[in-house]
């Protein structure tokens, strides 16, 4: 899992979810605007994309390393969609400007340095009766090819743990068996936010498949936090189970 957590971690950080790691946070800024149509606050380059394409949302990641210059990235949301099975859906894509000799803009995915970074484009969804905007934190970040059925299935059955201390404890009984003193500590820290009362709900940020039947889940504490909690999880015939916790930090 190891990867998934380089991966969720690297995208969720850059993109409309994620935020710097702690590590990073006391030196690093970053400010998330999202625009949309006929928002009369936004600035030329969102409102040049805006008008080209009805429906969607357009963000704008401004970001001052420390020592370093300040840059910007711009994300497109596309339309959001909601399925027969109630999930809302859309993708989310890192976009690029280019402005010709005469002034006109146009947008694709290609950087003009062909060196530079681009972040895959990241499906993303919601369960939910009526779908919220594409900057609303009730969004996940999908692997490519999981199916409604699935998200919502992982859905509830996090819910469902979310609820009741009892539930949790019965299919993550096992982990402090097979993971390190150190990652015990931290799940320990995991649960607590989870049954935190009063507070802010542990939020589901990413969903991996991670072989038949088995995916791996991405949590940040707050909406503030990138991702650093990460449970695999695995259906057997009596239902999901919890097999294994990592933490990037």
């Amino acid at each position: 899992m190891l990867t998934r957590i380089a991966r969720v971690t690297l995208v969720l950080a850059l993109s409309v979810l994620g935020a710097p790691a702690p590590a990073a946070a006391q030196t690093n800024t970053r400010e998330l605007h999202t625009y949309y149509s006929g928002d009369a606050s936004a600035p030329e380059l969102a409102s040049d994309y805006l008008r080209s394409h009805p429906g969607e949302a357009f963000q704008i990641a401004s970001f001052k390393p420390a020592g370093r210059e300040a840059f910007q990235m711009f994300f497109a949301f596309g339309t959001v969609a909601r399925s027969r099975a109630g999930v809302c859906r859309f993708m989310e894509s890192q976009v690029f400007a280019h402005r010709a000799a005469g002034g006109a803009i146009t947008w694709d995915s290609k950087p003009d340095d062909p060196m530079e970074r681009v972040e895959p484009p990241s499906p993303m969804a919601a369960v939910a009766t009526n779908c919220p905007p594409q900057s609303d934190e009730a969004y996940t970040v999908l692997d490519d090819g999981i199916t409604d059925a699935e998200f919502i299935a992982v859905v509830n059955f996090w819910n469902s743990l979310a609820k009741s201390q009892a539930k949790f404890d019965e299919v993550t009984g096992l982990l402090p068996l097979i993971i390190s003193d150190r990652a015990v500590q931290r799940f320990n820290t995991f649960r607590t936010a989870v049954f935190k009362e009063g507070g802010a709900p542990v939020q589901l940020r990413a969903l991996f498949a991670g072989g038949v039947d088995a995916y791996d889940l991405a949590f940040a504490l707050t909406n503030a936090d990138s991702p650093n909690f990460f449970l695999s999880i695995s259906k057997n015939v009596s239902g999901f189970q919890v097999v294994n916790f990592q933490t990037q930090y």
